[in-house]
Parts: C-alpha cells; sequence; structure tokens
C-alpha cells in the first residue's frame, strides 16, 4: 500500500505502521493513529511542500513527546515552558 507521493513520508508511515498504528484514507489526507487508537496524526497524500516529511516527523515526535506524559500530570503554560 502507498500511503504518500512523497517516498520520505511514505517511509515514515511504513515504520509505523509496522509498529502498531493504524492507517486510514481520507480525501486529501490520511490518518495515521497510535497503537493505543485515542490520538492520530494527519498525513499527506501528495504534500505541495518539500519540507513536509520533516514537519510530519517533527508531529509525530511531538505526539509521542505528550503520550509519555500522563493526562493527570500537570503541565507548565506555555509561557513557562524553558526553550
Amino acid at each position: 500500500m502507498k500511503y504518500s507521493s512523497s517516498k520520505d513520508l511514505d517511509r515514515i508511515v511504513r515504520l509505523l505502521v509496522r509498529q502498531g498504528w493504524s492507517f486510514s484514507h481520507g480525501g486529501k489526507h490520511g490518518r495515521l493513529r497510535t497503537p493505543c487508537g485515542k490520538r492520530f496524526v494527519t498525513v499527506p497524500v501528495s504534500p505541495s511542500c518539500r519540507h513536509a516529511a520533516k514537519n510530519f516527523a517533527g508531529d509525530v515526535r511531538r505526539l509521542l513527546k505528550q503520550r509519555s506524559v500522563p493526562a493527570s500530570a500537570p503541565r507548565p503554560h506555555p509561557a513557562q515552558r524553558s526553550r
């Protein structure tokens, strides 16, 4: 199955699907769900920007970071976070 016309995006999605993530097709975008099924990332099927793979990888990284923090743990206000 081809997930995206971008080779880099397709490679990333294939890796995540092998790790238990699930993919569903939409119109112009696909939806990649985490193994628990509660969160998802949008996958551009035909990205128009050459930075799409890098941006998508960042979205996945942020999603994984959110998953590692328990929902009940207090999160700092965005203005107070260290950079």
